[in-house]
């Protein structure tokens, strides 16, 4: 992420720039790297179904934005202290916990991060501070399977994929981010979703989103077929495994990524806006204690 995150400001100031040179003759020169690098800091802690960490060990990821023209997404930070506490304990990660690429390792105790704890992530870098708090929602809401939904138009199939939840509580809200993933492969795209219009329908079938990478790529004797990729090898193959995980998290999570979906375009009719922020002190990023579910399916051309 750089620091042309800020679309809809460079868009104003564009308009304004346009303006000026269609106004005079004088020859402006721009300098897109003018803004000061800012810290960016991701960190999302999980909670297993036995309400503690599954693993001992979490990550927190810090780097510096770079300049518009600069092909690196972000500049590692090899010198941050981080301190993770509950109000009464406190788990400390420094530059002696540094992995490399901007990944600090944290040692967690068993039971430290639970659903009903709240929890307040610090950031130290060049003796300045970065702060976040976040909670585990408290009702989380669990991925029972995926439903595809096969369609075919123009003599192309289309998959469309479905979360299959058979509970979701009434009366409380719940924020949902989805990640997938096709033979092991992650696929880098912002799924949100929420229940705004399934608020405590027992069982929810509602296609959520259709992934190009899930539908067949080519015709064979008129049977679809999927790429595959591996090894820098593509072969053909009549079917392709899907793994979703649905990501139980806070409304303010949901909110910052779907921001950055409107900025990447990828929600019609909707005006571009700043991620809403998360850290203090203008860092961008966000700190997320959540619950995660994962299942997996084959999807084949029969």
């Amino acid at each position: 992420m750089k620091s042309k995150i800020n679309s809809a400001h460079y868009f104003l100031g564009f308009i304004s720039l346009i303006i000026t040179l269609f106004s005079c003759e004088k020859v402006i020169k721009l300098d897109l790297n003018k803004d000061d690098p800012k810290i960016i800091i991701e960190a999302a802690f999980e909670v297993d179904s036995l309400n503690q960490v599954d693993s001992s060990t979490q990550y927190v990821y810090v780097r510096r934005t770079v300049n518009f023209d600069t092909e690196i997404s972000g500049l590692a930070v090899d010198n941050a202290t981080i301190t993770l506490t509950d109000g009464k304990d406190t788990i400390k990660s420094t530059p002696k916990n540094y992995k490399g690429d901007g990944k600090y390792e944290l040692k967690i105790r068993k039971g430290f991060v639970t659903e009903s704890k709240t929890l307040n992530l610090f950031v130290k870098v060049d003796n300045k501070v970065y702060s976040a708090t976040s909670a585990c929602p408290n009702h989380p809401v669990p991925l029972d399977s995926i439903g595809v939904f096969k369609q075919k138009s123009f003599g192309r199939y289309n998959y469309s994929i479905a979360p299959i939840r058979n509970e979701t509580p009434a009366g409380i809200p719940n924020w949902y981010q989805f990640k997938a993933k096709k033979n092991g492969v992650k696929i880098n795209k912002i799924l949100v979703d929420d229940d705004q219009n399934l608020d405590g329908v027992m069982y929810t079938r509602k296609p959520l989103f259709q992934l190009n990478e899930f539908s067949p790529d080519t015709l064979v004797n008129n049977i679809p077929q999927f790429k595959i990729e591996k090894n820098g090898i593509t072969t053909l193959k009549d079917s392709v495994e899907i793994e979703l995980t649905l990501v139980n998290v806070e409304y303010k999570i949901y909110r910052y990524l779907f921001n950055l979906v409107l900025n990447q375009g990828g929600r019609q009719s909707a005006t571009p806006s700043n991620p809403d922020p998360i850290f203090s002190n203008g860092a961008l990023g966000y700190f997320s204690v959540q619950k995660s579910y994962t299942r997996k399916k084959w999807i084949n051309n029969k």
